[in-house]
């Protein structure tokens, strides 16, 4: 199991290093109009195509269990949240999940900054004559 582990580490570190070259782009998605499960707890979701696969991933609110410390404090509950990355099927639903990890998180990061185009506003802003 550790090497599947690693596998799926690995391959999401390539969409990471293939988003951040711009071989891969990700486009938004409203997720009322998608097929995802439990979509009111996602707000974005950003789809790509690969080799005649597309890719899904999302940020998922889901609430959490108080810790024990917590149950003394006042305010909103605490939630926490969930990326997912999956393999989408050819109905649109989502076939197969990678297991959540913090190279999954990673590669949200990468996408929101290249999804948001970013790197051209930066480059953008530096340009600009005072």
């Amino acid at each position: 199991m550790a090497h599947q582990r690693n596998k799926w580490i690995d391959a999401v570190g390539k969409l990471i290093e293939l988003t951040q070259k711009r071989r891969l782009l990700w486009r938004p998605t409203s997720a009322k109009d998608s097929h995802v499960e439990h979509n009111k707890d996602v707000e974005l979701i950003y789809e790509t195509d690969y080799r005649g696969k597309t890719l899904r991933l999302y940020e998922r609110r889901a609430p959490h269990e108080k810790a024990y410390s917590e149950w003394f404090s006042v305010g909103e509950p605490h939630s926490k949240t969930e990326v997912v990355l999956e393999l989408v099927d050819s109905t649109g639903l989502g076939g197969w999940a990678f297991p959540d990890s913090e190279a999954v998180r990673h590669l949200l990061v990468a996408v929101k900054y290249q999804a948001t185009g970013v790197s051209q506003f930066l480059d953008e802003l530096l340009a600009e004559a005072v």
